[in-house]
């Protein structure tokens, strides 16, 4: 195999004509970097977790692995019925924006 090989491999990628570069160092360096199976993560600050019913790529769960890890005052999960991986149909960009608009207005000076 490349990976073992090369140090690189590359794979076909669902979102574009060009293959997508996977290296050792990558893959070695991510195992440091698994915080939904750890401490809990204090975020002192809004936090909005968006994730598409139908994204193939990464299961619905994670988000809500990701929010039991994740400590705050003000922390919400929402699920975008039929939302893909990209969430990047125009009505998806419209949510998103709108929830990065509700999480500005929420931070403020005192809250950094």
């Amino acid at each position: 195999m490349d990976l073992q090989r090369r140090g690189q491999c590359e794979l076909p990628s669902d979102y574009g004509d060009a293959a997508y570069p996977i290296t050792k160092r990558f893959l070695d360096e991510s195992r440091c970097h698994n915080l939904l199976d750890g401490d809990p993560i204090q975020v002192d600050g809004p936090v909005r977790i968006l994730h598409g019913d139908a994204d193939p790529d990464v299961p619905l769960e994670h988000g809500f692995r990701a929010a039991s890890v994740l400590k705050s005052d003000d922390l919400v999960v929402e699920v975008i019925k039929g939302g893909d991986h990209r969430l990047s149909t125009d009505r998806d960009l419209a949510h998103l924006c709108r929830r990065v608009d509700e999480v500005t207005q929420l931070v403020t000076p005192s809250t950094l």
